[in-house]
């Protein structure tokens, strides 16, 4: 299956080049991405809605199917940006071979962070995440953090922006851990994460995003993950989407669990 999706996407990126009605299709080009000392409106305030939802199905040895969606919500005001949104990851998998293996599993998400910009490269940012996996274990997991970060735009074609912050993060698991050497309680955490788009035309970008946690006093103890997708406009406001994505937490090698999974989706975003 996964074969057949890249194959639609290359179908999809040749014809964004031979179809007229590609001129209409979603720019790349966001504000949001921006710094806001770039914007040349300051005093209205500025918004920004978001959606997206990818399905994949998978047939064969491993078989099921994955759904994934979020909702994005941005608003900015003078030199001050708020970011907000929510996601939900299903999974319905099953192995087969002499003893058949099946699992379901669910994951959330729900942030929201203040971006405020200090020059058109520096900001300072502060937010929260909570957290549900089933397939990491995980009942609730909230993280607070504070840092400061640099937002650059490289060879006109190249957005990156950074961030280092210091955080607390609590979380419980969905079974009991007293025996089990995994954290209990609150604890102080480093935490970064980069973000990058690169436009290729109007109609064609690149984005990713990578993250990483440590408990400052047990640096074996830490999480990091990635998203990497490739975003072709096909009218006004709605774009394919074809993206991957991993995830790693080193923990749950101690409390005898799976530490890490991967996806491959293709979807629909619509940008308003």
């Amino acid at each position: 299956m996964i074969k057949q999706n890249y194959c639609i996407v290359l179908i999809l990126f040749i014809s964004s080049w031979m179809v007229p009605c590609r001129l209409n299709a979603q720019s790349p080009e966001k504000w949001w991405l921006q710094s806001s000392y770039a914007d040349t409106v300051k005093k209205k305030i500025l918004f920004h809605a978001g959606a997206k939802y990818s399905y994949t199905k998978m047939k064969g040895v491993l078989s099921g199917e994955m759904h994934v969606g979020d909702l994005t919500l941005v608003e900015r005001k003078g030199h001050f940006t708020n970011f907000s949104a929510c996601g939900i990851d299903k999974m319905d998998i099953s192995l087969k071979g002499p003893t058949p293996i099946a699992f379901k599993s669910t994951s959330y998400y729900i942030t929201d962070y203040l971006d405020a910009d200090l020059s058109k490269v520096v900001f300072c940012q502060t937010g929260f995440i909570w957290e549900r996996d089933d397939l990491l274990l995980i009942q609730n997991r909230y993280s607070f953090y504070t840092g400061i970060g640099t937002n650059f735009l490289l060879f006109k074609k190249l957005k990156l922006k950074s961030l280092v912050a210091m955080g607390r993060i609590n979380q419980d698991y969905t079974m009991p851990v007293d025996n089990v050497d995994v954290i209990k309680g609150p604890y102080a955490a480093f935490y970064c994460k980069h973000n990058f788009v690169f436009t290729f035309t109007p109609t064609l970008s690149f984005l990713g995003n990578a993250f990483y946690f440590t408990d400052i006093n047990d640096t074996k103890r830490y999480r990091y993950g990635t998203s990497l997708n490739l975003q072709i406009g096909i009218i006004k406001h709605i774009n394919l989407v074809v993206g991957y994505s991993y995830r790693y937490d080193r923990e749950l090698v101690l409390f005898g669990a799976t530490p890490d999974y991967s996806t491959q989706n293709l979807g629909i975003e619509v940008s308003l």
